[in-house]
């Protein structure tokens, strides 16, 4: 199962929970994937072939602008990263 935004504070606490579970959790950092870029999420998903993903990842940008752009900074990597599990026909949850 990929969780995308592991080390943020939703993600993190899914991971540990999934692999508590016995769950094979599978991550990955921004170095290796921009869930931003559409074509890195292809090659990544491809790669890593998950079951299921959950979407735990998000712009960050402070609280004004959260407040101000709720949407633009939530969907940020929720979009590229949805799409690509649609494509392969796994089961995608955004937090």
């Amino acid at each position: 199962m990929y969780v995308s935004g592991h080390r943020g504070m939703v993600g993190s606490a899914c991971a540990r929970r999934l692999a508590a579970a016995g769950a094979e959790v599978i991550t990955a950092d921004r170095a290796r994937v921009d869930l931003r870029r559409q074509d890195q999420v292809e090659a990544f998903m491809a790669q890593a072939k998950p079951d299921a993903v959950v979407v735990a990842a998000a712009r960050v940008g402070g609280i004004l602008a959260n407040d101000t752009l709720p949407a633009e900074f939530r969907f940020a990597c929720a979009r590229p990263v949805g799409y690509r599990a649609f494509r392969i026909r796994v089961t995608a949850r955004t937090l």
